[in-house]
């Protein structure tokens, strides 16, 4: 009998062992750029003989949208987890029997801000191309005989292929945030999580087309599944293998359970399956070729140190206008409020010299003729009272 051998990815806690060895609960790993990692527990199914490529989906979207239930369906094996504690990272559970693992990620709406979530899975995401790209000599150029090779490698390299991001009702900006993010580097799936089963067929497929709609809108790139665009998808969104999915969730008094998983299950392992690992071999040439591009200019900046502190004295410059500006603006309105009132002061004291000397000139044609019923003295007390000033405004 083959032994056992046993490979722990130090980087992220994940247990991997070889074709004929039996799975067992991993022992946890600690990350050391994760504070909060618990390590995934593997699922123990019995490995068939039949050979298989490695296949890696990550399911993503917002907490308690059902993505560990379907992690489950998936799997079809109910797992115990009452044991992990909440991770921000993702975590990965391993199918023996088709050599797949599935990737449960933490919810953005799990206590924490979104884009630390964000981070992470699109960390974990550009680990598994790290891994890929430290094998290849760095000179190498990203030619077609990469991409041929790295295609021929891909039933043992670790890439994730698919994002399945659930949906639950109606797509959100974090949403769709969310999947611009990684767009570029996994191959995304929407799925609708719809809890209502009495739903008419025409309403799902409104429903779908809004998606649909929505995230041609925003240009979010999604997997196609051998279709050729998203008009083509909306032409054909009433096909069970068109994308995005539509999955009914019921909750009973011990699980939750997925009813129209077939047909994501046959686009997965049996339809589309190369042609996603050959889409996930081209987002890894283009990210590789990316970084080399970062790669290159970094080194162009190590040649001329002050090109990179004149970019940050360029930035400090415009933090500070950007500051000076505001408070500016803040001066400039405080001393237009100032002139405002000084000139009503100066306006009401102009006023108030207009009208004495309407008086002086009233008293003194009153000398000037003699004839009054009162005293002038009486009339000069009696206009320069407030009450009466103020009338005469």
């Amino acid at each position: 009998m083959n032994e056992k051998k046993q490979d722990i990815d130090s980087d992220y806690g994940i247990l991997s062992m070889d074709e004929g060895s039996k799975l067992f609960n991993s022992a946890t790993t600690v990350n050391k750029q994760c504070d909060n990692w618990v390590a995934p527990k593997l699922k123990s199914l019995p490995i068939t003989q039949q050979s298989s490529s490695h296949f890696k989906i990550m399911v993503c979207g917002d907490s308690g949208i059902g993505k560990s239930a379907l992690v489950q369906a998936l799997t079809t094996v109910v797992e115990e987890r009452s044991n992990v504690k909440n991770s921000y990272t993702p975590i990965e559970v391993f199918i023996p029997e088709t050599d797949t693992c599935i990737v449960d990620t933490c919810g953005y709406g799990a206590s924490i801000r979104a884009e630390v979530i964000f981070s992470h899975v699109k960390s974990y995401i550009e680990h598994q191309f790290e891994k890929t790209n430290s094998i290849f000599n760095p000179n190498y150029g990203n030619d077609d005989n990469l991409t041929y090779m790295t295609f021929q490698a891909s039933d043992i390299l670790t890439h994730v292929d698919v994002c399945l991001y659930l949906i639950m009702g109606r797509l959100k900006q974090v949403d769709i945030e969310y999947m611009r993010s990684i767009h570029h580097l996994v191959n995304i799936i929407p799925v609708i999580i719809q809890p209502d089963l009495s739903l008419r067929p025409e309403w799902r497929i409104e429903q779908k087309l809004a998606i649909l709609q929505t995230l041609s809108d925003h240009h979010v790139k999604i997997a196609l599944l051998g279709y050729e665009d998203y008009e083509h998808l909306i032409d054909s969104c009433k096909q069970p293998h068109c994308p995005p999915f539509m999955l009914d969730w019921s909750t009973t008094k011990h699980k939750r359970t997925f009813h129209g998983l077939l047909p994501l299950k046959q686009s997965l392992f049996q339809y589309q399956n190369r042609p996603l690992k050959y889409i996930t071999t081209q987002k890894f040439i283009h990210w590789r070729s990316t970084r080399n591009i970062s790669a290159s200019s970094s080194s162009l900046s190590l040649v001329s140190p002050n090109s990179s502190q004149e970019h940050l004295k360029n930035i400090r410059i415009s933090q500070y206008v950007t500051e000076r500006r505001h408070s500016l603006k803040t001066e400039m309105l405080n001393q237009e409020q100032k002139l405002i009132q000084e000139f009503e002061i100066s306006s009401k004291q102009r006023r108030t010299a207009l009208i004495l000397k309407e008086l002086q000139l009233l008293v003194n044609q009153e000398l000037v003729h003699p004839p009054m019923t009162h005293s002038p003295n009486l009339i000069i007390h009696v206009f320069l009272s407030n009450d009466i000033l103020i009338k005469w405004r």
